[in-house]
């Protein structure tokens, strides 16, 4: 029950295959978004989202008008030897898209022996990264 009254779920679709959809959205006249017909995404959201697949990334790294936001996002990465994702690097997904030096600075096993530096200071968990060094007392919260 919410605060505010009672909420109710409704998922219309979630039974509907891909081909329903894709029939629904033929019988109306409308036309499924560039990120699916042109670029091959699964799904459309930001255009690089921590939850995405590689399959996605590099659909979103393939949209020129990305470019810009992808070079900025390794470069972030870059600056905090942090992964875009725990599991990869948004630096390999399109490295055709960066500068020799930034290809250079990006590639992961150098990020990754920098991480692996880290266990002093911070310690990863399920629920991000938290000071470890002694008399830290920040912590995640459980929100």
């Amino acid at each position: 029950m919410r605060a505010r009254g009672i909420g109710l779920t409704w998922n219309p679709l979630i039974h509907w295959t891909r081909a329903d959809v894709l029939d629904y959205v033929r019988s109306r006249g409308d036309v499924l978004h560039a990120a699916y017909r042109i670029f091959g995404s699964s799904r459309v959201s930001c255009a690089f989202c921590v939850l995405s697949s590689q399959a996605d990334l590099q659909a979103a790294a393939s949209c020129a008008d990305n470019a810009a936001i992808y070079r900025e996002l390794v470069e972030l990465e870059i600056r905090s030897t942090f992964p875009f994702q725990s599991n990869r690097w948004l630096g390999d997904v399109a490295s055709d898209l960066l500068d020799g030096p930034t290809r250079s600075a990006a590639r992961a096993p150098v990020l990754g022996s920098i991480m692996s530096r880290l266990p002093g200071v911070c310690v990863a968990s399920a629920h991000g990264f938290y000071g470890d060094a002694p008399g830290s007392t920040w912590r995640p919260s459980n929100s």
